[in-house]
């Protein structure tokens, strides 16, 4: 048994290591943004799809709560980006529509809640071989 937590706490600690490497390298960057420095930190609410809209309300309701004070000196803005839906994804045959990204590329933070991902061979419609939106959004 001790072993395995062993192996556990030493994975973890390669994780962790990983993730604060990350942090540094993007505080590095060139592009580093500086929310402290921000008048006001606007925020991209994309509700996603299926059980994403859900998620991503319940998430506000937690947001606006922890924010309050932003929020109420207006040092926060919520911003609602619709159209990361299956079906606008599919009618744009694009993973993100272009419209979607421009308003994703005005913000400083965005939530996204899920977004379906056509397995394949799960619709016989070729319209439906999208790629993901959870990799597009990655990018942006």
């Amino acid at each position: 048994m001790e072993a395995q937590i062993d192996t556990c706490v030493q994975k973890f600690r390669e994780l962790l290591n990983a993730q604060l490497a990350r942090t540094q390298k993007m505080q590095n960057a060139e592009e580093w943004t500086d929310y402290e420095a921000l008048p006001k930190i606007k925020i991209g609410v994309c509700g996603g799809d299926g059980i994403g809209p859900i998620i991503c309300d319940c998430t506000m309701q937690l947001l606006r709560s922890i924010l309050e004070e932003d929020v109420a000196a207006d040092r926060i803005e919520f911003i609602s980006i619709p159209d990361l839906t299956f079906e606008k994804r599919v009618e744009a045959g694009a993973a993100v529509p272009p419209h979607v990204i421009e308003q994703m590329r005005g913000c400083h933070v965005l939530l996204k809640g899920p977004t379906h991902t056509p397995r394949k061979g799960e619709s016989s419609d070729p319209r439906h071989n999208i790629p993901s939106a959870n990799v597009a959004c990655r990018m942006i």
